[in-house]
């Protein structure tokens, strides 16, 4: 065996760097990423598991809790980044203990006031008057867990897989689908309608929002890497992009997630409603609910002004069930796929048919839509699954139907 001489320009490789005790500490977290999304809801079983000793509180008031601290911890992250001290960390519970003579709650609740003045009140998930309502134990716990990974760095919808995560236990699998869409699943469909800057994007069963934060990042990616743009044109193009997502949801709630999911990952939610989407079309339709009446008219004006939105990617609410059909008149009327009886009146009918035809008279002529359908739909030879078939080949073309496992 023979040795390897040393070069005698060699020496650099030894020369120690002078690295900022803040930046090892930052390059530690960043390391620890998420490389599959499985992993990031383990995580959060385990923060479910610490806040299930909590008594009183219920599925959604510990997933409720749980968004305070996350929101805390992005935006410490984001503070990191800008070179300040990521105070979502033991050691500045420690300090902050021994210093100002607070509590884990205190200090979280100091910090969490700080976060809510940045977000306009009702208007995001949190109010004015918001606290954090754990006690300093449990708030160290979690923070513990979580302090280590890194979420702006995970590329992961982190509030949907936590809404996911702490939703499972009171909801079955076919509840629990009207809610979340598998991110791979949401990853595939948004590179296959591939948005592009200035496209307007629709989610009409929003919830969480896991299809606008996709295409945000593709977006974002695809502004990012185009040759041609000067800095102040791409940054203009950036800042323009919350103007293309939009999304609605019926529920309250969902809607709120929504708002806070897009923002704690970067990007404004300014077109993001309360609303039942099957009550937006037809405006000689009487309004009953003035949220709704407000959103018509906006919708209205993006279908004169653009002929509609140029994508739409959503999972609609699924239900074959008695009670999950849609029964008011009032929206029955508005649409084409109802069937009716001997008499002429609307039959109730399953929300996703519905959906499927408000979504493709949403669209503009030219415009692209990824829906996520059940195989009913597409095989049932029973009514209204053919006569809805017919409805899609003639208002569509039809690019590709892709089969995926239960």
């Amino acid at each position: 065996m023979e040795w390897i001489p040393r070069r005698e320009d060699a020496h650099y490789l030894l020369k120690p760097v002078e690295v900022s005790e803040r930046t090892l500490i930052q390059a530690a977290r960043t390391a620890i990423t998420f490389t599959d999304p499985k992993h990031i809801a383990q995580l959060f079983d385990k923060c479910h598991n610490i806040l299930r000793t909590q008594k009183g509180l219920d599925a959604k008031e510990r997933l409720f809790e749980l968004s305070k601290l996350l929101v805390i911890k992005i935006y410490e992250e984001q503070r990191e980044r800008q070179g300040e001290r990521n105070r979502f960390t033991i050691s500045f519970l420690d300090e902050a203990k021994s210093t100002m003579r607070m509590d884990e709650t205190k200090i979280m609740n100091v910090i969490f006031d700080e976060v809510k003045s940045q977000m306009a009140d009702g208007y995001y998930l949190f109010n004015a008057e918001d606290k954090i309502e754990l006690p300093p134990h449990v708030i160290r716990e979690i923070v513990e867990l979580l302090e280590p990974y890194s979420f702006l760095e995970t590329g992961e919808d982190v509030l949907g897989v936590a809404f996911e995560t702490f939703l499972r236990e009171s909801m079955t699998g076919k509840e629990l689908g009207e809610f979340f869409t598998p991110r791979e699943v949401v990853d595939f469909m948004v590179k296959l309608v591939d948005p592009k800057p200035g496209e307007l994007i629709l989610d009409p069963a929003v919830g969480t929002g896991g299809f606008l934060l996709y295409s945000f990042w593709h977006l974002r990616k695809k502004i990012e890497e185009q040759e041609d743009l000067s800095e102040e044109e791409r940054q203009d193009l950036l800042n323009q992009i919350p103007d293309w997502l939009w999304g609605i949801d019926i529920y309250r709630f969902l809607v709120k997630m929504c708002r806070v999911n897009l923002k704690v990952h970067g990007c404004e939610p300014r077109h993001i409603y309360r609303a039942n989407s099957l009550d937006l079309i037809d405006d000689n339709i009487p309004e009953r609910e003035v949220e709704d009446r407000k959103v018509r008219e906006i919708i209205k004006e993006v279908i004169e002004e653009k002929g509609g939105f140029d994508i739409i990617l959503t999972n609609p609410p699924f239900g074959s069930g008695a009670k999950q059909r849609v029964r008011d008149p009032a929206i029955l009327e508005r649409y084409e796929l109802v069937m009716r009886n001997r008499a002429g009146e609307p039959k109730p009918q399953i929300p996703q048919v519905l959906f499927l035809e408000l979504c493709i008279r949403l669209l503009r002529p030219g415009g692209r839509m990824a829906i996520v359908l059940p195989d009913g739909i597409l095989n049932n030879i029973k009514s209204p699954s053919p006569e809805t078939r017919d409805f899609i080949r003639r208002e569509c073309v039809i690019q590709a139907i892709i089969d995926l496992p239960p």
